[in-house]
């Protein structure tokens, strides 16, 4: 216990010297390094890091490159969201091109040859490789049409006046963001492309707004968390539900139960298991075991074997828990819910 202590009181002595050596000056130098991500043959390692361009008072993102042991750090390639290929040899991430657009790269770790994927006139938001790393999905920006048309009297078609920008017509009671101010109104969509290049093709539709969890349960069909609902009064957030979509014939289906909330699923690289994890709600507190959602989704997926690991009282940490509990004793686990 006193070997803690000392510890301890040696870890606070040395951060006080250190804080009192930092001048504010040095906010500039401050660089930060996340999200690292081993190759599929476990022989290199990517990860992200940012610092601040002070001159154009912006962020600057690059993706570096190690292996595993931590040795042979170098710089990569300038962009964010770095993903391996799964055949290890490529590396895909976005960033803007020159008309200041996000847009998907490959890199090649052998020859250092980049090339640019999309064309797209909005941001890309998201993308995942395919299984057999011949596509990519990734989601995009649509804005709704307005059928609201302000005219001001006066103004001449063709003719470049030095006005005001015309007004904007708010019609959703989430229209303003900290940080973003007033945000634009439409969908997430998801689309496909060829990951040598080629014209993208849209495979999602309106009235399901793309959130999150972009990724291939196998080479046809994909998984994301989606809001189909998108009821105007309710934060996004408590509308999300887990969807597939088929990239071939464009169905799209529901496969979370109707009621609740649902968020990041997991797809396994192979098998046919669904697990649920969470609290009591998962678990079918003050119900019978044929009364809850697990039981029915088990009922509308027949093709899989449906676990259901929810505990009462249970929250995210012990959910956690459980799951790497579960994972160890369960193989070839398809999808899990939380």
């Amino acid at each position: 216990m006193l070997n803690k202590s000392i510890l301890a009181f040696v870890i606070i002595f040395s951060l006080g010297i250190q804080a009192k050596n930092l001048e504010p000056i040095s906010y500039w130098d401050i660089q930060s390094v996340s999200s690292p991500i081993a190759s599929p043959d476990n022989s290199l390692i990517i990860f992200s890091k940012k610092y601040i361009d002070k001159k154009n008072d912006d962020f600057i993102n690059e993706i570096w490159v190690m292996k595993q042991d931590g040795s042979d750090k170098r710089f990569f390639a300038k962009g964010k969201n770095p993903k391996w290929s799964p055949d290890s040899l490529r590396v895909a991430y976005v960033k803007s091109d020159d008309n200041d657009t996000s847009q998907i790269y490959i890199k090649y770790l052998n020859n250092q040859t980049e090339s640019k994927i999309t064309n797209l006139e909005k941001e890309i938001k998201d993308f995942a490789w395919s299984k057999d790393g011949k596509f990519f999905s990734f989601s995009s920006f649509n804005e709704y049409e307005s059928d609201w048309k302000i005219g001001i009297p006066g103004k001449e078609e063709g003719v470049d006046y030095s006005w005001t920008s015309d007004p904007n017509v708010v019609t959703s009671m989430h229209w303003k963001s900290d940080g973003e101010g007033e945000l634009e109104s439409g969908e997430n969509h998801l689309y496909l492309v060829g990951s040598d290049g080629g014209p993208a093709v849209k495979i999602s539709d309106w009235g399901n707004d793309y959130v999150g969890d972009l990724q291939w349960i196998d080479n046809t069909n994909i998984l994301f968390t989606g809001n189909n609902s998108l009821n105007d009064l309710a934060p996004s957030w408590q509308q999300t539900a887990i969807f597939v979509l088929n990239t071939k014939n464009k169905e799209l289906s529901k496969i979370s139960p109707e009621i609740g909330v649902f968020t990041s699923p997991k797809a396994s690289k192979d098998g046919k298991k669904i697990v649920f994890i969470g609290g009591s709600v998962t678990h079918g507190w003050a119900v019978s075991d044929n009364e809850t959602f697990p039981f029915f989704y088990q009922k509308k997926n027949i093709n899989y074997k449906v676990y259901n690991f929810g505990v009462g009282g249970y929250g995210g940490y012990q959910s956690l828990l459980m799951l790497e509990k579960v994972l160890k004793n369960k193989n070839n686990v398809e999808l899990v819910i939380y």
